[in-house]
């Protein structure tokens, strides 16, 4: 970090640098997953923090609507860029970058959140974020298997693993290419040093993440009426994919109720508002649901905006997170800014963002048990949420801004 602050002083009174930057995933599906959260946070900081050098946003369309607020003294302009090509031969298009991507011109360097969007020709330098291999980890549950037969069923299935295998292999090239590789846990970058081969060791490095900026709060009983909320509740907020394991949460809120205990598991994400046609995880848990003795004590709110999601982090007797595998854990910060205690599986990046202040546990197994016990311990929740507080308060999205500019400067001059 100190070498990074000394790049950022030295080059101050020097000229400023062009900086691209790949803003269209906050207007894609990225927006509500992890890849748009970072985005967003990012740039609201490098907006406050550096004023500097001059920013060119590629985005779909042009508009600021899905932008962070932007201090007027943060230089910047919009360039609009033409939608990808979809399925395959959108795949394929990234391996040209110099026609795929021939609207990135006129930079020092080109920052890239996402990096299945692709990279510039290689006479642009590029930094990316490495979130996590998990596709890659867990291989026999994200990639379908091949199939032999000709029929019409097998041969869907077939072109599906095709498409996936080639998504993540022209990712893990894509990784190579690039100037620096940002890993945003410890966990992440043991990972990238495991499984991107021939990945040059200097370009593989961490920056820190930060946790939300917390309001003032404002909704109130209203909200708890429409969402259906009636009693207390436990909240789980993020994804419904596998890794995520909230059918094993059901499973312990099925098994806490079994108890006698009167309570709510409020259920919190785009995921949970998608047709079957969508997401065939998402029917996996409302089947699980509408099968439940306890479904009326199932809410599922789909989507909801910034302060009602707060407002149930606030709330809530426990944020449980029952992930298997986790590149940061991102909503683990948000619940412990809000005042929630967490109950987490130990695993991955976890224990890095969560340090002494939620459970952590070794099992799924474990997690009816270690509900109802914080349940009933009023006293550990306390002591939970005030280290919780102290906990994310050690990340700043400043410190991300800081570095992901030093990372800018030490990048354009290699």
């Amino acid at each position: 970090m100190q070498n990074l602050q000394a790049t950022i002083i030295k080059n101050m009174f020097k000229r400023s640098l062009e900086i691209g930057i790949d803003a269209r995933a906050l207007q894609n599906y990225h927006r509500y997953r992890g890849i748009g959260q970072v985005l967003f946070s990012s740039v609201e900081a490098l907006a406050k923090y550096d004023h500097t050098n001059d920013y060119t946003f590629y985005v779909l369309r042009d508009s600021l609507r899905d932008f962070p607020t932007l201090n007027p003294k943060f230089k910047y302009k919009i360039v609009v860029v033409p939608a990808p090509r979809l399925g395959i031969a959108g795949v394929l298009d990234k391996f040209k970058p110099s026609s795929s991507m021939a609207w990135v011109k006129d930079v020092d360097i080109f920052y890239q959140p996402d990096i299945s969007a692709g990279l510039p020709k290689k006479s642009i330098p590029s930094i990316t974020i490495l979130y996590d291999l998990i596709p890659i980890i867990f291989r026999g549950k994200y990639f379908p298997r091949w199939s032999f037969s000709l029929n019409k069923k097998c041969y869907s299935r077939n072109k599906r693993a095709f498409a996936a295998r080639l998504v993540y292999w022209q990712q893990l090239l894509l990784y190579r290419k690039a100037k620096k590789v940002l890993a945003i846990s410890e966990a992440s970058k043991i990972d990238g040093a495991r499984y991107i081969k021939h990945l040059e060791r200097h370009a593989l490095a961490r920056i820190k993440l930060g946790s939300p900026r917390v309001k003032k709060i404002n909704t109130g009983p209203k909200l708890t009426k429409k969402l259906g909320i009636s009693k207390d509740y436990i909240l789980y907020v993020g994804a419904v994919d596998f890794r995520k394991n909230v059918l094993g949460l059901l499973d312990a809120f099925e098994s806490v109720k079994d108890t006698g205990r009167d309570i709510q598991l409020v259920l919190v994400g785009k995921d949970f508002g998608l047709t079957k046609e969508q997401s065939v995880e998402a029917e996996l848990i409302r089947q699980y649901r509408l099968n439940s003795k306890y479904k009326t004590d199932i809410l599922m709110t789909g989507f909801v905006d910034n302060k009602t999601r707060e407002y149930l982090y606030k709330h809530a007797k426990a944020f449980v997170f029952p992930s298997l595998y986790e590149g940061f854990g991102l909503p683990i910060l948000e619940a412990m800014a809000l005042g929630c205690p967490v109950i987490a599986l130990d695993n991955s990046s976890i224990p890095e963002v969560a340090g002494d202040a939620a459970i952590l546990i070794d099992s799924p197994d474990q997690l009816s048990e270690t509900i109802a016990e914080l349940l009933d311990d009023p006293i550990k929740a306390k002591e939970l949420i005030k280290k919780g507080y102290r906990q994310s308060k050690k990340f700043s999205w400043d410190t991300t801004a800081k570095q992901l500019v030093g990372y800018f400067y030490e990048a354009s001059k290699q």
